[in-house]
C-alpha cells in the first residue's frame, strides 16, 4: 500500500521511527492527560497544568492552575471584549453556543468553544471559535482564535477594537502583567509567571 498524507503527533527530541501496515497496532502508554466533561464545563489536566472552560459563560478560561498555584482570579473573569463601529461594547461572557471535546488521546486534547459576542442589550456582533490544545505533561495551552464576521450587513465590518483581558492572580505586584506568544514554535508563559 501507499500513504498520501501522514500526521505525526509526538513529543520529545529523540529519534523516532515510523511503522505502518495492517499488522501494526498502537502501543498503549501511561498519560497524565485527564478530561472531565460535565454540564458546567470541560476540565483538562495535563500533569502540571489544570484548566476549565465553562459552558455557562465564555471567559476563555474559567480557571487555570499550575501545580498548586491558581493563575486566574475568581472575581475577575477573562474574556474577549469587542467595541463595535458605533462604540457599543460586546463581550464573550454570554453562554457559548457549544463547548466540545474534539480530540482526546494520550498525547493531546483539543477543546472547541464557539459562540458570539453579546452587548448588554442583547445585540450580537462577530462569532468566535477558540480551540484549546493541551499536551500531556506540558505546562502550557496553545490557543487558536478564529474571529468571524457574521453581521450579514456587508462582507466587511469595521470594529474599533478587539481585546483579550486575562487577569492573573497571585503575583502581589502592582504593575500590569501580560502574556505574550513569542512564536508558534515556542509558546510558553513568560519567565516572571
Amino acid at each position: 500500500g501507499s500513504a498520501k498524507w501522514v500526521l505525526l503527533d509526538f513529543q520529545g527530541t529523540t529519534a523516532r521511527s515510523l511503522e505502518y501496515g495492517t499488522e501494526v497496532r498502537r502501543k498503549a502508554f501511561p498519560s497524565p492527560l485527564e478530561v472531565k466533561d460535565t454540564a458546567d464545563g470541560v476540565t483538562v489536566t495535563t500533569g502540571p497544568l489544570k484548566f476549565t472552560v465553562s459552558k455557562k459563560r465564555f471567559g476563555l478560561f474559567e480557571s487555570v492552575w499550575l501545580g498548586n498555584d491558581r493563575l486566574t482570579p475568581t472575581d475577575r473573569p477573562s474574556a474577549f471584549y469587542l467595541t463595535g463601529p458605533d462604540g457599543a461594547a460586546y463581550s464573550s461572557l454570554a453562554p457559548p453556543d457549544e463547548v466540545v471535546v474534539e480530540r482526546n488521546d494520550p498525547m493531546r486534547v483539543v477543546i472547541r468553544a464557539s459562540g458570539e459576542h453579546h452587548a448588554a442589550d442583547g445585540r450580537k456582533l462577530f462569532a468566535y471559535t477558540v480551540r484549546f490544545h493541551a499536551y500531556a505533561g506540558k505546562p502550557f495551552v496553545r490557543l487558536q482564535h478564529t474571529f468571524g464576521n457574521n453581521s450579514g450587513a456587508s462582507e466587511f465590518t469595521t470594529i474599533r477594537s478587539l481585546t483579550l483581558r486575562l487577569p492573573l492572580a497571585g503575583s502581589g505586584r502592582q504593575t500590569p502583567r501580560h502574556l505574550r506568544q513569542r512564536t508558534d514554535e515556542n509558546p510558553r508563559l513568560p519567565d516572571w509567571v
